[in-house]
């Protein structure tokens, strides 16, 4: 094509395109408007899209243009606790495009200050929240824990009421380190997960060596007392009473200040190897004494081996009380 009539070609149009916006508003000027929409000076908004009904007043005899119209998204919001302009030429455009055909008057300010409104949830609040789960989970009583070294993060949100959900791990003993997962959510949905962790330290009594006590010694009331301690930091369960330990044998040596553990403590020994022992065998019809020589320690009930002093015979018997062996034909 030549470049006059290209020239002409793109006059032409222009004309036109003039013609039809003249006619349109001359259409529109006799006509009441279809729609009215009045900007703001200022608005604030709590989502990641402007809508027209945030940032202005919307009027319409027409139920169904007036909700069109305030869902229209006019623009992106802001960061969260930030603000920006939106010009209304930008508005008149985003009308214009989605409804070509109406008149809509656009009024008001010529510019909006949109503002997107946002809240903080402190770590504060957080640390208490999961402080609160804690207690009310755990096994201990409320009195005897401290939780510390808490760390959770300081978080920014939409403007939004909003509430936090906890959940543990599976198999969570609530003693030493814990780590939670913190839902903060807003009408069933998930804003954002984010770890809660701390160290719950449980204090109670339990026992330990009141003075050192040596390899099978029978403990007194005076060889053992209760000492408040952190069960998270003992490696296996303590005992915590007293009752019982009286008699019981110490099967190593417990330095002062150490915990008696259940793994510590035995019978005490009826028996000790190289003891002169009380034999005793019996049957329906006939009993039979004898004296021996113990060849090992024992409990009540243990089987040890005992040399008969009479006959020189090793036999096995049964551990019956203090010196005394009972053989069982």
């Amino acid at each position: 094509m030549k470049p006059r009539n290209r020239h002409l070609r793109t006059v032409l149009w222009s004309l036109t395109l003039a013609a039809l916006t003249l006619w349109s508003v001359r259409l529109h000027a006799g006509s009441p408007p279809d729609a009215g929409v009045e900007l703001k000076q200022a608005a604030a908004v709590t989502h990641h899209l402007v809508l027209l009904s945030d940032v202005a007043e919307i009027t319409s005899l027409d139920p169904s243009l007036k909700k069109a119209l305030e869902n229209l998204a006019v623009d992106a919001s802001p960061g969260l606790c930030r603000e920006a302009r939106l010009d209304a030429e930008k508005v008149r455009q985003r009308i214009t495009d989605d409804f070509p055909r109406l008149h809509i008057q656009v009024s008001g300010a010529s510019s909006v200050q949109v503002i997107r409104s946002c809240r903080t949830v402190t770590e504060s609040e957080l640390e208490e929240a999961g402080k609160k789960y804690i207690f009310s989970h755990m096994p201990w009583k409320e009195e005897t824990v401290e939780v510390t070294d808490v760390r959770v993060p300081e978080l920014v949100f939409p403007d939004l009421p909003v509430s936090v959900e906890f959940s543990e791990s599976t198999g969570e003993d609530f003693l030493g380190n814990i780590s939670l997962m913190a839902l903060i959510k807003h009408n069933g949905e998930t804003l954002r997960a984010v770890r809660w962790t701390g160290r719950i330290s449980v204090f109670e009594n339990v026992v330990v060596a009141a003075r050192t006590l040596d390899r099978d010694q029978l403990i007194t009331a005076d060889d053992v007392t209760l000492r408040q301690t952190d069960l998270s930091q003992l490696h296996t369960e303590p005992l915590r009473s007293l009752d019982g330990l009286a008699g019981k044998r110490v099967i190593r040596r417990i330095p002062e200040g150490n915990l008696v553990r259940h793994e510590d403590l035995d019978r005490p020994l009826l028996v000790q190897r190289g003891d002169r022992v009380f034999l005793k065998a019996q049957t329906a019809m006939i009993e039979v004494t004898a004296t021996g020589v113990a060849l090992d320690d024992g409990s009540l009930g243990d089987a040890v081996r005992v040399r008969n002093l009479s006959s020189k015979r090793e036999i096995v018997g049964l551990v019956a009380g203090p010196h005394w062996v009972k053989v069982v034909f």
